[in-house]
């Protein structure tokens, strides 16, 4: 006679299987409010303030499994308010089991240019975005993965209002597509034909070399990584790229060149950074000031002669 299971055992079974795995669908701002979860956002180390400057910390403190989205377009607030309000630029989505924790590095850009960018220590909240434009090129930049500079410059473009000569960098596409993007949704002027073939507007042209400042990168690699070398101001800022090779393998001792018209980009201090896989891996200070000082005064003693 073949062994029959209860009706009511299989019921039971069933419910207490839905129960264990069902999960309950909140945003990240909800969770924390309905004190399911605690967090802790914080700068990562040696990243870019355009690509992955925060990582997020969450603990599930609930006796609940917990789907948890973060989306596109949410500002991260700074705790020190000299340093730059972030934007999310790609939508987080994690499944946390009761106890459970994740720490998870988050895409984001700076909102503010005129202030300084986060750091290992800079410590952010999460805040409300009511900036329909700003959500929407964020959502635009994760649609089309224009995680770097030109996203980061179109990102100030849209906040200072800004001439669209603003948004450049060695990705071409991003550069047109976003331009053409603010044009058309907030009406931000497109460039001049002299700023399209203008060395401050294109990364493509060279800086005289009467008035360059340059140098190298010397190093090797075993395998292709994405290399940049980019300028970035005193408030760690991006001011300018100055390389960028895609899956690039360095050979052993090989240098990778850069150079920047130091009469175009005037600060006192620069600081020229080796970005591996968007994460800084080299950086040299530069005292601009005294080499410009150096060109001007004999510039001027030339003069003189003549």
């Amino acid at each position: 006679m073949p062994f029959k299971i209860p009706v009511l055992i299989i019921i039971c079974w069933f419910c207490l299987s839905f129960n264990t795995y069902q999960k309950i669908n909140l945003s990240l701002e909800d969770a924390v409010q309905k004190h399911y979860i605690k967090i802790n956002i914080q700068g990562v180390e040696n990243s870019t303030h355009f690509y992955e400057p925060v990582s997020l910390d969450i603990r599930n403190i609930s006796d609940k499994a917990i789907s948890l989205t973060l989306p596109t377009g949410t500002l991260l607030t700074p705790t020190d308010t000299s340093i730059q309000t972030l934007i999310v630029t790609e939508k987080f989505i994690a499944n946390l089991n009761p106890k459970q924790s994740l720490k998870v590095n988050i895409k984001a850009m700076c909102t503010q240019s005129y202030k300084t960018a986060g750091d290992a220590e800079s410590i952010y909240n999460l805040t409300i975005n009511s900036n329909i434009q700003l959500i929407d090129l964020a959502k635009f930049i994760e649609k089309n993965k224009y995680f770097n500079s030109c996203g980061q410059s179109a990102v100030w473009a849209l906040i200072n209002k800004n001439d669209l000569s603003s948004v450049f960098g060695s990705d071409t596409l991003a550069q047109k597509t976003l331009r053409l993007y603010l044009h058309q949704k907030v009406g931000l002027k497109m460039p001049t034909k002299a700023e399209l073939n203008d060395y401050r507007y294109n990364y493509y042209i060279d800086p005289n070399p009467s008035i360059t400042l340059g140098g190298y990168f010397q190093f090797g690699l075993k395998r292709p990584h994405d290399i940049q070398v980019a300028l970035f101001n005193d408030q760690n800022i991006l001011v300018r790229e100055l390389y960028n090779k895609k899956a690039y393998l360095p050979q052993n001792g090989e240098k990778i060149n850069y150079a920047f018209d130091f009469t175009v980009y005037k600060e006192d201090t620069y600081y020229i950074k080796l970005l591996v896989d968007n994460r800084v891996t080299l950086s040299k200070k530069v005292n601009a000031k005294s080499i410009r000082d150096e060109y001007l005064e004999k510039m001027k003693q030339r003069q003189q002669r003549y």
